[in-house]
């Protein structure tokens, strides 16, 4: 279960989080307090829906005697984009309070950073996934931007103003890609077992996974003067190349291939790079790709 630890006056205090992920049958999202008292004992508090949602992926900010908590995945159904949750604990009551806010949020925001600012008069929230709503349909996108949540007034005010661009690349079909089987049989597939046999004809056949070893190797080299950063370790794959100043970052997931413009290049430019990787993805899969534009930071 992920949780969000604070310490408070000898005090463990963990708040929400997930069990398990969203496709297992044990899968469940939490709403309650657990307090360790440091001495052996353990308290859990509780809460109705109307006080505090189940959350997951938020950030905890102490403040005093209070925990501020911001963001949420939470379920897809309970999702509002464009709004931010914000909820606030009493350490000493244990009371949660959900809060009401102005300004402009940095809306569904989950995975993020938070701190106090130096003056203390505020929460900055960084980086994370927000979901937003994109020519009616649901999109998760990176949330490049800095914001602050004045506690005095309860106003978000925006900190930065970074102007990424962002796509998506899915299958037309609308099926699962085989980008990670594909990966994993260039680095450890043979033809030696029956498994081994099994996966490359599923993949369209030992030849022909060979043969696109290449176009793998370059899927996400664009077609242009560019400079390799360090691949980020972890899952999902991430590959980072730097054109014209600007980083341009290759996100693979089971779904779909996001690509993140760190930074405002000219439109042929971005056109020539979404294309190229369209057309490396169509080659391995052997599979009509689309792509989108679903965030523009303006």
């Amino acid at each position: 279960m992920l949780r969000r630890p604070l310490v408070d006056a000898g005090r463990t205090i963990r708040i929400a989080g997930e069990h398990e992920d969203h496709y297992d049958p044990d899968f469940f999202i939490y709403n309650d307090v657990h307090v360790d008292d440091g001495a052996g004992g353990v308290e859990i508090y509780g809460y109705g829906y109307d006080a505090f949602e189940p959350t997951d992926f938020h950030s905890a900010t102490l403040v005093g005697d209070d925990v501020y908590l911001l963001g949420s995945l939470g379920y897809p159904a309970r999702r509002r984009p464009g709004t931010t949750p914000v909820v606030r604990l009493d350490t000493r009551t244990l009371a949660i309070h959900p809060v009401r806010t102005e300004g402009a949020p940095p809306g569904w925001i989950s995975r993020h950073a938070a701190e106090l600012s130096p003056d203390g008069g505020a929460v900055v929230v960084s980086g994370g996934k927000v979901e937003a709503l994109r020519d009616g349909a649901h999109v998760y996108v990176d949330s490049p931007d800095d914001w602050s949540l004045d506690l005095g007034t309860m106003r978000w005010s925006r900190l930065t103003d970074r102007r990424w661009e962002q796509w998506e690349l899915r299958r037309a079909d609308g099926g699962t890609s085989v980008l990670f089987d594909l990966d994993m049989a260039y680095r450890y597939g043979n033809d030696d077992t029956d498994f081994g046999r099994r996966q490359l004809a599923r993949l369209g056949g030992a030849e022909r996974v060979r043969a696109n070893r290449a176009v793998h190797a370059a899927r996400y080299s664009p077609p242009v003067a560019h400079e390799a950063l360090p691949d980020e370790e972890g899952v999902p794959l991430v590959v980072r190349r730097v054109v014209d100043g600007v980083v341009v970052r290759y996100v693979e997931d089971s779904f779909a291939v996001h690509v993140v413009f760190e930074g405002i290049l000219p439109v042929d430019l971005v056109a020539a790079i979404v294309a190229d990787a369209c057309a490396k993805l169509v080659a391995l899969e052997g599979a009509p790709y689309t792509s989108r534009r679903v965030a523009t930071s303006s």
